[in-house]
């Protein structure tokens, strides 16, 4: 066995994976990686995902009595201690189950909100919580400056933006879930109640756009497309933001969402709609969260005119996010890996229940 180590294994692309677990598993010095790196071939990708990624699981557990689990599922194929990291659950009975297991020493979630429905699920096994993080050491300022004036043409006087890694409209989307969650029809709906009276506006997508919307575009000199960009350049486009905005439909159950910190440590005011992530923002005083698709374009027009209360968002936006570095959440994330890990080594049960 590796004493005092953790194992993790998980499936990798080479575009986009999970920003949380792309910030946290380099910075996690006790942490051995695993990595089932997909192929670009779709039919070697479901072996990978559903053969090579479960095999490998279980022959870790012959070298490691501990597994950091980013994928619930594991915890069941892990003869050792589990530490699950819930990064985006979803409350289902087989999801609440795998939790319970008796080998999951700890389930790690980013907010009290999730805290709180696993509890009142039913939940027993100690959770802790380590929230998102944000990694503005990565700002390159002239980039930003760059950003700017590509952007920033004669008479162009605010731009509002979200990032994305891609952008399809509800009709290119396979089912209505998937459109809700992530189709943008009714942000580009509300924006073009902005430009009506806002001329100077112009919205900015950030990430990789669907046939349909690079069709829209076309037709609409208001709506810019950047197309993908790496996660790793994604703060230098949203510090080119003057407002940021989260027209999310469907409430996540109150994940920690990483857009809207990334928002805020740039010193960009929020407009988001009715939806749970958005209470971190309201709490920071960084944004506003909308009654509808209406009040929605009502915001972003009256943040266009008013400068002051743009800046008087963003500072507080940025106080606030400047407590969540991503250096400071995996140092806290590796002092509960090794409490667990040693716990392990010594054979004992420790109280792993934080925060209560």
């Amino acid at each position: 066995m590796s004493e005092n180590r953790v194992a993790w294994c998980g499936v990798w692309s080479r575009d986009h994976n999970n920003v949380r677990y792309s910030e946290l598993l380099p910075r996690l010095a006790a942490v051995d990686k695993y990595y089932v790196h997909l192929s670009q071939w779709w039919p070697l990708r479901g072996v990978q995902r559903r053969i090579w990624q479960p095999l490998r699981v279980r022959f870790l557990a012959r070298r490691y009595s501990t597994l950091l689990c980013t994928a619930w599922w594991q915890a069941r194929l892990f003869s050792g201690r589990v530490v699950i990291d819930l990064d985006d659950p979803v409350f289902s009975a087989r999801e609440i189950a795998a939790l319970g297991e008796g080998n999951v020493a700890c389930v790690v979630v980013t907010t009290e909100r999730v805290r709180a429905r696993l509890r009142e699920a039913g939940l027993r096994t100690p959770i802790e919580v380590i929230p998102q993080g944000v990694a503005t050491d990565r700002i390159d300022a002239q980039r930003v400056r760059e950003i700017r004036e590509g952007w920033r043409q004669p008479g162009v006087e605010v731009i509002a933006g979200l990032h994305q890694p891609h952008f399809e409209l509800a009709r290119e989307l396979p089912d209505r879930n998937l459109a809700r969650m992530y189709a943008v029809d009714r942000l580009l709906e509300a924006f073009a109640k902005v430009v009506q009276e806002e001329s100077q506006a112009r919205l900015c997508l950030v990430g990789r756009p669907s046939a349909g919307v690079e069709a829209f575009a076309a037709s609409h000199a208001w709506l810019r497309l950047t197309g993908y960009v790496p996660h790793e350049q994604v703060l230098n486009y949203v510090s080119a933001f003057d407002i940021g905005l989260f027209p999310r439909e469907v409430d996540a159950g109150g994940w920690g969402s990483i857009k809207l910190l990334e928002y805020m440590a740039c010193g960009v005011p929020v407009v988001g709609t009715r939806v749970n992530e958005m209470e971190e923002v309201l709490l920071a005083k960084a944004g506003v969260r909308a009654e509808n698709w209406d009040d929605f374009a009502l915001w972003v027009k009256r943040l266009c005119r008013e400068d002051p209360l743009r800046m008087a968002f963003g500072e507080c936006g940025r106080a606030y996010a400047s407590e969540h570095s991503w250096a400071a959440v995996a140092e806290q994330y590796q002092r509960k890996l090794v409490e667990v890990a040693g716990s392990v080594q010594r054979g004992s049960e420790v109280d792993l229940v934080a925060h209560r």
